[in-house]
């Protein structure tokens, strides 16, 4: 019973890895994306523009279009960023339809 257990928490263990790791990849992915719009934020092959619903906040929107791993980026790096390249949008205060630009991935 005890190699079993151990395998169990092995097991647990590499999921846990994983989910670490790609965390760490979506955080990258996004990185790399954002840095290159803020280079050139009217290249539209750089961003797709999300519509905000009625009760959204920023990282309401971004957990809509990204999925879970985008809980797990730094807020006021991101804020600011894309503050950056929405230059007329308050994303501080979302309104529903609010068109909000952020990078491809």
């Amino acid at each position: 019973q005890a190699s079993s257990k151990n395998g169990e928490k092995r097991r647990e263990s590499i999921a846990k890895e994983k989910v670490d790791n790609s965390a760490e990849v979506f955080m990258d992915k996004f990185s790399r994306a954002l840095s290159a719009l803020q280079s050139d934020p009217s290249n539209a092959k750089l961003y797709k523009t999300v519509e905000a619903k009625d009760g959204d906040d920023l990282f309401k929107l971004l957990r809509r279009t990204y999925g879970a791993g985008s809980q797990n980026l730094p807020r006021f790096y991101v804020l600011s960023a894309l503050q950056s390249v929405n230059a007329g949008v308050s994303l501080e205060h979302l309104s529903a339809g609010d068109k909000v630009r952020v990078p491809k991935l």
